[in-house]
This record gives C-alpha cells, sequence and structure tokens, in this order.
C-alpha cells in the first residue's frame, strides 16, 4: 500500500526558545519538539537523566508486601516457582529473578517455569495442579498473570502465596492475590507503560533495598532489563529511557557470553536499540515460537562462553526455522485477504495448519501491508479451539475491542496494539462481523487518510554531517518506541552510483549538484 509521507509542523517561537535555552541547533530542537518536549523543565529531564533518577519501588503499593512474602519463604526454607511468558520480555524477566535469587539471596528452592508456545499464554489449571504436586508455597508471575482469575483463584485455594507482576491491561475483574504490582494499576506508579521486565526488575529493586542487599547489583542485570525493553516496543521515554541508556551502556562495555556469542550471527557489531529489535530479540523469540524457550533462557543465564556458543547457534537455527514457516504463512494468508469482503475492514484468517508460534509475525506484516487490525488463527483440529494472535493500527484499540466481544471469545489479554485470544472455530464469523462492526462504528475514524510516513523536517545536503550525526546521539540517544530515530527528508536531490552488497543491502550518493552524502539503505532488497 502506497504511504503518505507528511512532514511535521512545529510553532518557531518554541523552537528558538529551545535552541536559545539549551544551545543546541534548530534542527535538535525541532526533533524534541516532534517528540512532544516542548516545555523546558520536560526536555531539561529528558536531556538530563541518570542513574540517581529511578522512582522509588515502593510507590507500588504491594511492593512492601512483596518483598515481606519472598523473605517470608525464603527465611522457612519453602520452594518458590516464577512463571513467565515465553517472549522476550518473559523470558529476561524470569533471567533477573534468577540472578536475584542465585546471586543475592543465595537461594535454589526455586523453579522457574516458561510455558511452550502450545499450551499457550498465561497460566493455566495444569500448571496449578504440577506446582501443587511440587509443594510450591510462592508463585510469582512475571510479564502475566492480571488476567487470570480463575487460576489464581485455584492456586491460593490450594494454599499457595501469589505475587503477580504484570504490565498487560487492567481487566474489570483483578485476581485476588497477596500483592498484584502492574503499573497501570490507577494512582499508583508515575508511569504507566514499564515493559514487564520493568515490573520484575522494580520488584528486585524493592528487595535490595528493603533487605539491605548489594545495591549494585542493579548493574548486573540492567542489560537484560534494557534487553527486555526494546523488545517488548514500549516507550523509550522517562524510566524506561534510563533503563534502555544503561543497559546498552552495559552491553557495550561488558557483554554477558550468551549476548556475545548471539551478536555473531546478527549483522554488525554494534549493540543498539536497532540490532535488539532485529537481530537478537528475534533469535530469542524463536525459542518461544517453534522451540523450547528455556534454550533462550540458559542462553541468558549462563556463565560459560562454550555453552553460550551451543546455545547461540541454536536459537539461530530455529530462526531461520521460523522464517520458512513464516514465508509459507504469509503467502497463503495473502490469498485468503481477497476470498472474504469482510477483510477489506478488518483481516480475521484461520487455518488447521498454521504453527501458533509464527502467526503473530505474520499479522503484525499483514497489518503493515494492509494497514488495518489483522487476527490470525491456528485451530486445533480436533479440539475445535483457536488460538489467535492480532496486530492492530492507530485508532483500533485491540483490548477495548475484545472487551465488546468477550461472548465469543474463551480467553484474551494483551495492549492496544498487539494481543492475543482463544476461541471457539464456530464463533469466528460471527466475531469476525462484530469487530468490522467495531471498526466501522467506534474505532478507526481517524485513520482514513492511510498508512504514513511522519518526517521531522526538510534538511539541506550540507546539515547532513557528523556534528549533526553526534548531536544527534548525544541529546537524544537511546532511541525507540516513542522516541524513534529521526527522520529528514530532502528535495531536488539525485541519486548516483548505485551499488548492491551482500545482496540485499544498497550504498549511494545523493547530490544537488553542489554537496555531495553517501548513503546506505539496509535490507531494502528481499532476500
Amino acid at each position: 500500500m502506497k504511504k503518505i509521507w507528511k512532514i511535521k509542523e512545529y510553532d518557531n517561537s518554541i523552537i528558538e526558545k529551545i535552541t536559545s535555552h539549551f544551545k543546541i541547533s534548530p534542527i535538535i530542537a525541532i526533533v524534541l519538539y516532534n517528540r512532544g518536549l516542548r516545555d523546558i523543565d520536560q526536555i531539561q529531564n529528558f536531556l538530563s537523566y541518570n542513574e540517581h533518577e529511578f522512582y522509588s519501588p515502593f510507590l507500588f503499593k504491594d511492593a512492601e508486601i512483596a518483598v515481606d512474602l519472598i523473605k517470608e519463604i525464603v527465611d522457612k526454607g519453602e520452594k518458590i516457582a516464577v512463571f513467565g511468558d515465553y517472549d522476550v520480555d518473559g523470558i529476561t524477566s524470569v533471567a533477573i529473578f534468577h540472578e536475584f535469587f542465585t546471586d543475592q539471596l543465595k537461594y535454589d528452592n526455586v523453579e522457574y517455569i516458561l510455558p511452550e508456545r502450545e499450551i499457550g499464554y498465561g497460566l493455566n489449571s495444569a500448571f496449578i495442579d504440577r506446582i501443587v504436586d511440587k509443594g510450591v508455597s510462592l508463585l510469582i508471575t512475571v510479564d502475566c498473570g492480571i488476567c487470570n482469575v480463575d487460576e489464581i483463584r485455584r492456586a491460593r485455594e490450594k494454599g499457595i502465596k501469589v505475587i503477580i507482576t504484570d504490565h498487560h491491561e487492567i481487566p474489570d475483574d483483578i485476581p485476588e492475590a497477596e500483592a498484584v504490582i502492574n503499573p497501570k494499576l490507577p494512582d499508583q506508579y508515575p508511569i504507566s507503560y514499564l515493559a514487564g521486565v520493568g515490573v520484575a526488575f522494580k520488584v528486585i529493586q524493592a528487595c535490595l533495598e528493603r533487605l539491605e542487599l548489594d545495591k549494585d547489583f542493579v548493574d548486573k542485570i540492567i542489560d537484560l532489563v534494557a534487553l527486555g525493553t526494546i523488545a517488548d516496543i514500549v516507550p523509550v521515554l522517562d524510566e524506561n529511557r534510563l533503563i534502555t541508556k544503561l543497559g546498552l551502556d552495559k552491553m557495550k562495555k561488558h557483554k554477558r557470553p550468551g549476548i556475545e556469542a548471539i551478536m555473531k550471527y546478527v549483522y554488525g557489531n554494534d549493540i543498539n536499540s536497532r540490532t535488539i529489535s532485529f537481530g537478537i530479540a528475534p533469535r530469542i523469540n524463536a525459542s518461544g515460537r517453534i522451540g523450547n524457550p528455556k534454550v533462550a533462557l540458559d542462553l541468558l543465564i549462563t556463565k560459560d562462553k562454550h555453552e553460550a556458543q551451543t546455545l547461540a547457534k541454536e536459537l539461530n537455527d530455529q530462526n531461520r526455522k521460523r522464517q520458512t514457516i513464516e514465508m509459507g504463512i504469509m503467502k497463503k494468508a495473502d490469498q485468503l485477504v481477497k476470498e472474504d469482503p469482510l477483510n477489506e475492514k478488518v483481516i480475521i484468517l484461520s487455518s488447521y495448519d498454521w504453527n501458533i508460534g509464527v502467526i503473530g509475525v505474520v499479522s503484525s506484516k499483514l497489518k503493515d501491508n494492509y494497514f488495518r487490525p489483522a487476527f490470525l488463527i491456528s485451530i486445533d483440529k480436533e479440539s475445535g479451539i483457536g488460538k489467535g494472535s492480532a496486530r492492530s493500527v492507530q485508532g483500533f484499540h485491540l483490548v477495548e475491542s475484545l472487551n465488546m466481544c468477550s461472548d465469543l471469545l474463551i480467553e484474551y489479554g494483551g495492549h492496544e496494539f498487539a494481543a492475543g485470544f482463544t476461541i471457539k472455530e464456530e464463533n469466528i464469523p460471527a466475531f469476525h462481523k462484530r469487530l468490522v462492526d467495531i471498526f466501522e462504528n467506534e474505532q478507526a475514524k481517524g485513520d482514513s487518510e492511510g498508512p504514513t510516513i511522519e518526517v521531522d523536517m526538510e534538511v539541506e545536503p550540507q546539515d547532513v554531517n557528523m556534528h549533526l550525526y553526534d548531536e544527534l546521539r548525544q541529546k537524544l540517544y537511546p532511541y525507540g518506541e516513542k522516541n524513534p530515530f529521526p527522520r529528514f527528508a530532502m528535495r531536488n536531490v539525485s541519486i548516483k552510483n548505485l551499488n548492491v552488497f551482500s545482496g540485499r543491502h544498497l550504498s549511494l550518493w545523493l547530490t544537488d549538484g553542489f554537496h555531495n552524502i553517501k548513503a546506505v539503505c539496509y535490507n531494502f532488497l528481499k532476500e
């Protein structure tokens, strides 16, 4: 689909004020303005954050309860289970709890559990029965749990105490646990958009402070917190920006064996938000999509370089397999989109043959290609139960839309732009029709112009130099969601000396007849 280029507008008087106050170039001031930073205090906070600006973890109402409960169970020597989701956010969340219990509490009576994709997202009754049989006294959920009312109730009825750490949308019914730590709960934490690993990190911070442990331990795990934060595409603003900056700096200075090993399969040597999003994260996610997520967990926590190399190769092989499966599903999905007129509004496709671990990636690509919400469902032929993954566009809030379809669903959860759900096969046609009605009548009225590419400003060729690059990096780094890489446009330039390298990348020169700029387009050509 053709995209509309939109050059953002700005208020010159505010740009002059920002430029003068901070002694920065107008280009930097305009980029800050376009990120919603227009107040002097806002910009000051954005530019001057440091390691002393973590919010107190005790702003979470139940943080103290969580710390006391962890201490009580450890003091008694009773068994703990840490249960996480199978994506990068969940895996890193489990990993930092492993590091915490091992390094700080020297406590090994802990079971770390990452479900395989076929079992489904979140807790289930079979898992609760399993931990009851194993004599677990405390269950800590990471990156999940907020929607599991029945499962949490069942665990507590069996005598298991529960700490929920999650960041997903708050449902109408919240599980009754001993402690619920979620930044989306009202009137608690200053920001609502921590990743799941960020929430787990705050609980660990609370333990370090309350139990008078080594506060420098934060530096030992901050790389994993940043990895999960970037991979989960939460806004890299406020405390997330601090987490990301400190974590990337840690990875640059001292890579843990697993990160060093996986980087050998990633194009480029510099670790930044882009190499994590498009290089490291897909390989870690591959273990949860088509393999066993424990492989990724072992990679992140191992201290042995040889083991790390073996695990990294396994993850890279799984990622290649995932790409092959994905291409097959994508080809079939493109054909199916055209067969149902309802797909012109909301894409809903289902199959008995699709790998449940890959449909989320395909949903995302369909959403991008067709610029409309996309739902893919993998149906189990024997049970008639479909597990789905959805991705959405601006203006169509997935969780709110799924709330309106709750009578047709077995379970669901997620965020504004990404969600998962379970549905009976027989309900799919009614589900499709209702979502189309929601799309037409209530949700996506602001997106009629179609997909856009937002440009920060127009520049001249002479503006683009190493001084600008250095200033952008110094003031705006690290980049990520809600603080994207700056995007500039140039008019009246021509391309010369176009070359292809490594089969899919382009190198070229741009010129206006007076000034020449060397440029590179990565992944411009399809493999």
